[in-house]
């Protein structure tokens, strides 16, 4: 467990970056990652079949045998 890395403002030297730079790429790092876990966002996500049963139409009694027009193609 020794070696799980441990939160800290410490973050890696970049070649070629200066102090004041690493900085401010830093800050915005942390500003990317954290800020969709402090304000929740106001749309929700979908769901499939939430309106499932809800729009019930009334359908006739054969409606689910063959239909009289297609007769001479069977």
């Amino acid at each position: 467990m020794d070696n799980q890395p441990t939160k800290s403002k410490q973050r890696p030297k970049c070649i070629g970056m200066g102090d004041s730079d690493m900085t401010n790429l830093s800050e915005r790092v942390d500003e990317l990652l954290y800020a969709e876990h402090q304000a929740p966002s106001p749309i929700q996500k979908r769901r499939v079949g939430i309106l499932k049963g809800t729009f019930v139409l009334p359908l006739p009694d054969d409606f689910d045998e063959p239909l009289e027009d297609f007769q001479e193609y069977s």
